[in-house]
């Protein structure tokens, strides 16, 4: 009995540590996919030549990093997501002169159904028309003359004016514009997380396989 006792003992202590080789394993993996989304994403910023401050927008979050008996999991975001939102729906626009612009939607642009907003291509007859403007500085925007009301959900609903509303009417910016050039490029945040994914797989299957090898 002693023996069987000790034997499976040993056996315990094996499969722990083999567990644990594998957590350890799967978790330097998901480190290595997490950091290499995070850096893609960087660069994208860096080649649409977005700025400094974007591109140092991105952050990676590790959970369950110092716990030893829990997968770890990686949260790759940006700290702004409502100015990446548009350049990774950006669409161009041609307002005057055939120059083409990147348009990205400001908080009053609403959500389409598949919660992603309008872009001008996809912009409704029942919304305000879309007027092309630049402020002192030549910053260029795409503004209407709107009514906002909000209805029974709190939810913010734009009317188009008439003589009757005119009055009530303010302008709104809905798109602010930017000069695209040869060099602007959209982000694929989308296909950037997938490929991610895949690499993921192939680094799992790398640092078990050298678990095999000890």
């Amino acid at each position: 009995m002693e023996f069987k006792a000790a034997l499976k003992g040993d056996l315990e202590k094996i499969i722990e540590q083999k567990n644990r080789n594998v957590l350890r394993a799967v978790n330097r993996a998901v480190t290595k996919a997490g950091n290499e989304l995070k850096k893609e994403m960087i660069g994208q910023t860096q080649r649409a030549r977005l700025g400094y401050g974007l591109s140092k927008s991105w952050k990676v979050n590790f959970y369950n990093k110092s716990d030893a008996d829990k997968f770890t999991k990686a949260l790759v975001y940006t700290k702004s997501p409502k100015i990446m939102e548009g350049f990774e729906n950006a669409e161009i626009r041609k307002p005057t002169r055939g120059r083409k612009w990147i348009a990205i939607p400001s908080n009053n642009v609403p959500k389409a159904p598949g919660k992603k907003r309008y872009t001008p291509e996809t912009w409704k007859k029942s919304f305000p028309v879309l007027y092309f403007a630049q402020d002192t500085k030549g910053k260029a925007y795409l503004v209407g003359q709107t009514i906002h009301k909000t209805n029974k959900r709190g939810n913010k609903v734009i009317r188009k004016t008439n003589s009757r509303n005119e009055s009530e009417a303010e302008t709104v910016v809905y798109f602010f514009l930017v000069k695209q050039t040869r060099h602007t490029k959209k982000l694929n945040f989308e296909q950037a997380s997938k490929k991610a994914q895949r690499k993921l797989k192939d680094y799992i299957s790398q640092e078990l396989g050298k678990l095999e090898k000890k």
